[in-house]
């Protein structure tokens, strides 16, 4: 039978799009209004049929009507929205749909009204398979790696790296096969030697990976390689730059996999984002980890039925003085899913 899955980009405060200009986002990802389509792109790896394009703006100042749509190798792609010029909300296709084959690179592409911007906070797509469990794992826009460093990267959401691996680990509560693990390069000013991309698991190198020579940007892909995932496996992503180099850093902006397990892993993520003491925060389910007091920037309507389970914090620093608690929200009200968290605590917690 049929499984379908949610692809969302996510970020609580939301990003500007200027006035007249034409950007492209990553579909899983952050919303990050790139200039360049290439470095936005997901692939297909599996026959699949993308539907159900959904955007909420939160701000509008354009005067003219803006248009978000779907893209596929380039070209536009059979779904599209119009968001009415001043107008704020949810904006759908719930119509239209893309057929995806093997090969097959896709994203969002947002054409600005004229006289001022359009913010984002969410723009997503659903996803479904006619007889697999398949689903893709994403993420978008890091921050730059030195040369001769390692630095660790989450499986998806915002795609910024840190020192600590524990910072960045997802724990999988579905057995899965990892596959085709793919990076595209933005930027590689890096002088010499090669620079390594790879899967961890349970803090070991996984079987994927990626050789960067040096000065080497657009896509690199394993094809070849898998990592077998069991239930409550460690994983995330490691770059280490190369140690011949002198000089240079490189920029990794998209980031996929795919997932072979039932259900679908959602990560939303960041260097990290702080909360006030005795406040109530929301955040985006997948892409950014950035908060908003605002509850509706960050809500998405669902588009199949499912049950969201094994919410999973990872919590770098503490200073709070009582329990913090993290809940899934259903229709804004607090769902049985929920972590606390003593005062001072970091790691991993999981309902």
């Amino acid at each position: 039978m049929p499984s379908t899955w949610e692809l969302n980009a996510g970020r609580a405060t939301g990003t500007a799009y200027g006035a007249g200009l034409t950007r492209y986002d990553a579909v899983p990802g952050g919303v990050e209004a790139l200039g360049t389509e290439a470095w936005m792109q997901m692939e297909s790896n599996d026959s699949y049929t993308l539907a159900n394009l959904w955007v909420r703006a939160i701000a509008n100042a354009a005067s003219t009507n803006s248009t978000v749509r779907s893209r596929k190798n380039t070209a536009n792609g059979g779904q599209t929205v119009t968001v009415t010029a001043l107008t704020t909300g949810v904006f759908t296709d719930a119509v239209n749909t893309d057929a995806l084959v093997t090969g097959d690179v896709f994203n969002a592409q947002i054409v600005v009204g004229a006289g001022g911007s359009l913010t984002l906070s969410m723009i997503s797509f659903s996803l479904q398979h006619a007889s697999a469990d398949l689903p893709i794992i994403g993420g978008s826009q890091g921050n730059t790696q030195s040369f001769n460093t390692t630095s660790y990267y989450p499986i998806g959401g915002l795609f910024t790296n840190r020192s600590t691996e524990a910072n960045c680990q997802y724990t999988f509560r579905a057995s899965s096969t990892l596959s085709n693990l793919r990076i595209h390069v933005r930027s590689n000013g890096i002088d010499s030697g090669a620079s390594t991309f790879r899967t961890r698991v349970d803090l070991v190198n996984g079987n994927q990976s990626v050789s960067i020579g040096a000065g080497t940007t657009g896509t690199l892909e394993d094809s070849t390689n898998t990592d077998a995932i069991s239930v409550a496996s460690e994983v995330n992503f490691q770059g280490v730059t190369s140690a011949t180099a002198t000089v240079g850093t490189i920029l990794i902006t998209t980031v996929s996999m795919e997932s072979a397990s039932v259900g679908q892993q959602i990560v939303t993520s960041h260097v990290g984002g702080g909360v006030a003491p005795s406040a109530d925060a929301y955040m985006a389910s997948g892409g950014q980890m950035s908060i908003t007091t605002t509850e509706s920037d960050t809500e998405k309507t669902a588009v199949t039925a499912f049950t969201a389970r094994n919410l999973l914090a990872n919590i770098r620093l503490s200073t709070t003085s009582a329990t913090t608690s993290f809940y899934i929200r259903r229709n804004e009200l607090n769902s049985i899913v929920t972590v606390s968290t003593t005062a001072g605590a970091t790691g991993l917690f999981e309902d």
